[in-house]
């Protein structure tokens, strides 16, 4: 018998076998999305009802990009009642984070009360960044300080809807 000597495989190194592992991917983040279920504005714990104020309120603290949609039953007027950012004037929400807002098909239309004090309705501050899909804003006031003998023109009023220090779509 002859004797066969064992070879050393050699490959091209288009061939060449590869060692198997395991790759860490990026770290991936769930996006949150919260449901606009009444069009009250308060912001009540434990009540059943999500208000468009306590999403806003709950994305911002999220900060990662979040979207806020209006439940497919609601319709109608949602009246800003109260000032919560006075960072730049009066505004009743702030946005300080990416934030998608999306009405439905119903019609929903985000406006300050006429009982209310003047403010805008949003701020968009600059590390936020808005998106508004399927709704109307209205009555929002962002009135400017009155002229002076030095000053006649008086100061800017920075916004009656909105006022963007961010990013808005």
């Amino acid at each position: 018998m002859r004797s066969q000597k064992l070879r050393k495989r050699t490959y091209s190194s288009a061939f060449r076998p590869r060692r198997r592992a395991f790759e860490p991917l990026e770290s991936r983040q769930m996006l949150a999305t919260f449901t606009v279920t009444s069009l009250l504005d308060n912001t009540t714990p434990d009540d059943g009802f999500t208000t468009l104020r306590e999403a806003v309120l709950a994305a911002n603290l999220n900060g990662d990009a979040d979207t806020i949609q209006f439940a497919s039953n609601l319709t109608g007027d949602l009246n800003l009642l109260s000032i919560s950012d006075v960072g730049v004037g009066a505004s009743a929400l702030a946005v300080t984070s990416p934030i998608t807002i999306q009405g439905n098909t119903n019609g929903i239309t985000i406006r300050r009360d006429a009982a209310a004090s003047e403010m805008r309705l949003f701020r968009i501050t600059a590390t936020g960044s808005l998106t508004l899909e399927m709704l109307t804003l209205a009555n929002g006031v962002g009135r400017g300080t009155s002229g002076t003998a030095g000053t006649p023109n008086g100061g800017d009023g920075r916004g009656g809807a909105i006022f963007n220090q961010g990013s808005l779509l």
